[in-house]
């Protein structure tokens, strides 16, 4: 069984000119990624400022489970940087494939693999080569990177998207194509037990981000890179969402994929999810899908009767298994039962004529405001009524 990683990119790309993102923040996300069993993180580039190279090399000095590495362009001056925090899993990423980008790649690898043999040797360094916007590059362009990555003994290729993303059935075929490809490759080099892994960065440009990664990973992909509520610092365009994926694959899977090679424990997804768009002065939407706050309320009367009675009825798994709470809200859709439920929830019993009768008066309150009641408000309600 095919056996994916997930790659959290929630850090990549932070803006030079920016606002900082404290050293504090970074490290409680990571701790929250670790809790929900994520193991590898991108934390950024050294090679941005000098700011950002201390930052990232006392995350590179805490003693975390997770592999946290650092991303760089394809220049010698960079890769130093790298190096200089502790960096031992680098992303080295082409703008293009022109043969000058080409020549630089080769270049560094050279540069990398004379003065850091013994690590390469010892399985101590990870090196990762990634082309921004890989579509773009021809067949022959493509043949001649990866051909350089597996001369080279590169551990992985990233095939990375953004604002020209292909449809996710599109793209499932090229990353099969490209598979196969690296299949043919290594049957070639039958005496040598090398393998050059696949990363999939899809883009969420229109909404289709998580799909298009899904279908990599049943594609051949052998990791995917997420970001924490699709977010990605830089642009517009966002990635495949880390929730999103991890539930697909625990409740969706039936396509033999194995995409649980951390063992992830989803209840943490939502205190990651609002701590994340805090630390990223981020919109949460109420209707995110999975941590959302509206995810789980229910108003309309056979919505709420229907979760009442039997709640698999509109919810796919728990609220408590994304570390959500199931909450009936009260308004001018609302039924007798739903108030019923509402009430005894607050440590209320009512009988169904009272019911009935509070009903009226919180469907015209509702109306009134133009949203359902508050907590407060109905208590209010029933003080009235009392």
């Amino acid at each position: 069984m095919p056996i994916v990683k997930i790659v959290d990119l929630s850090l990549r790309n932070i803006v030079p000119t920016a606002e900082p993102i404290p050293l504090v923040a970074r490290r409680q996300l990571i701790k929250y990624l670790e809790l929900l069993g994520v193991s590898e993180i991108e934390i950024g580039s050294p090679a941005l400022n000098t700011r950002e190279a201390a930052i990232i090399a006392r995350l590179l000095q805490d003693n975390y489970q997770a592999n946290l590495r650092v991303w760089s362009r394809p220049l010698i001056t960079d890769l130093k940087k790298v190096l200089a925090v502790g960096a031992k899993t680098v992303v080295i990423s082409l703008a293009s494939c022109s043969r000058a980008r080409l020549q630089q790649l080769e270049e560094c690898l050279t540069y990398l693999q004379s003065n850091y043999i013994l690590e390469f040797k010892t399985a101590k360094f990870y090196l990762i080569v990634e082309l921004q916007e890989t579509a773009r590059a021809s067949q022959n362009q493509l043949q001649q990177l990866i051909k350089i990555c597996q001369n080279k003994k590169v551990d992985r290729f990233s095939y990375h998207e953004a604002a020209k993303p292909a449809a996710p059935f599109v793209l499932a075929k090229r990353i099969s194509q490209l598979r196969s490809n690296l299949a043919d490759a290594a049957r070639d080099n039958s005496n040598d037990n090398y393998r050059l892994q696949l990363e999939v960065i899809s883009s969420n440009r229109f909404a289709t981000g998580t799909a298009a990664a899904w279908l990599a990973a049943q594609s051949g992909a052998d990791a995917l890179g997420v970001s924490i509520n699709s977010y990605n610092y830089n642009n517009s365009w966002g990635r495949a969402g880390l929730a999103e994926l991890i539930m697909i694959a625990k409740y969706l899977n039936n396509s033999g994929v194995n995409i649980f090679t951390d063992n992830f424990k989803p209840i943490y997804l939502s205190d990651l999810a609002i701590y994340a768009a805090r630390v990223f002065k981020q919109n949460l939407p109420a209707n995110q899908p999975l941590v959302g706050s509206d995810i789980f309320k229910h108003e309309s009367g056979i919505h709420a009767a229907g979760v009442l009675k039997n709640a698999e009825t509109y919810e796919a798994f728990p609220p408590q298994v994304v570390g959500q709470q199931r909450e009936i809200v009260l308004g001018k859709h609302s039924g007798t039962k739903a108030v019923i439920a509402k009430y005894k929830e607050l440590g209320i019993e009512l009988t169904y004529p009272e019911a009935a009768d509070r009903l009226v008066k919180i469907r015209k309150e509702a109306v009134k405001l133009k949203r359902s009641l508050t907590t407060a408000e109905l208590l209010n309600l029933h003080s009235l009524d009392n």
